[in-house]
């Protein structure tokens, strides 16, 4: 009889890059330790209790796409809430009033450079089940 097993694995990294190459990367590390084990049962030598149960292992990778339901009210946004933890930053382009030390230039989306009100990087609320909730009404 078979039996599955579902493990979750967070990863932090220092470097940009993307859940899909993540994902990548560990199916790598997976299946280079598969082929060790399945010498190791080959030759008879070694962990052959781990190699019995690669033989058989099967490894599926899901990518989970982020999601986010950003609160507005008034115009601006009160918040942002995720299924996982987000860095997001606002280019609010309305900055007619705002004094010199409240306006930042940053790269524009479109190439070239940007005015913006200042708001620094933000950071999301995680609450995954919610988040879920919340688009599946949207999806219907």
């Amino acid at each position: 009889m078979a039996k599955q097993f579902n493990f979750g694995v967070s990863v932090a990294t220092n470097t940009d890059v993307s859940a899909g190459k993540m994902a990548e990367i560990f199916q790598k590390v997976i299946d280079a330790g598969l082929v060790a084990v399945q010498k190791a049962a080959e030759s008879g030598a070694g962990d052959l209790e781990s190699a019995e149960l690669a033989s058989e292992l099967h490894i599926s990778t899901a990518v989970v796409a982020p999601r986010i339901v950003i609160g507005l009210q008034g115009g601006i946004i009160q918040g942002a809430t995720a299924n996982m933890p987000i860095e997001y930053l606002v280019y609010d382009y309305d900055i007619e009033g705002a004094s010199k030390n409240e306006v930042a230039i940053r790269p524009a989306l479109d190439g070239g450079e940007v005015e913006v009100f200042d708001s620094g990087v933000r950071t999301s609320e995680i609450a995954a089940q919610v988040v879920a909730k919340i688009f599946e009404a949207a999806e219907t």
